[in-house]
């Protein structure tokens, strides 16, 4: 949090600066994403939140997550209950629209694109900008791991 008044809230932190200094061989990838936006602006979310497909599941502090259902799962079926449940993050309505927050969530997606392959982490199946759509956890949130 420091760093980030230091920087000012609405500019993102630079990867190299006085107070970090990131190898070069690491800086590449770190600055290397790949935003995967027809996937969600396909989405029609109005139109799942009014037929109760998409519905809100929890929230963190900085983004509310929407379970709803992956209809490319399932594209030759027209039966909803055939679809796979997938996770939709988006910022919550409280949080600025920023060039600090639009950061924030590319170094989330970059983590969760290079972390995907573990068995202990849920897949990122699309992002763009400060939206998502992650693998489905029927096991509940991390909040209830941590509280058991």
């Amino acid at each position: 949090l420091d760093r980030a008044s230091s920087h000012g809230e609405e500019k993102a932190i630079p990867l190299i600066d006085e107070i970090c200094d990131v190898p070069q061989y690491n800086s590449e990838w770190m600055l290397t994403t790949y935003p995967t936006c027809n996937l969600l602006h396909e989405f029609d979310f109005p139109h799942t939140l009014d037929v109760g497909i998409t519905t809100l599941s929890g929230h963190g502090y900085w983004r509310d997550v929407w379970r709803t259902l992956d209809r490319a799962s399932s594209i030759s079926s027209r039966n909803v209950q055939s679809w796979k449940k997938i996770a939709l993050k988006t910022i919550r309505y409280e949080h600025e629209y920023t060039e600090y927050n639009i950061d924030r969530h590319r170094r989330d997606a970059l983590a969760s694109n290079r972390l995907t392959s573990s068995p202990f982490v849920v897949s990122m199946f699309a992002y763009c900008g400060h939206s998502g759509f992650y693998e489905y956890s029927a096991a509940g949130t991390l909040d209830d791991r941590i509280r058991e």
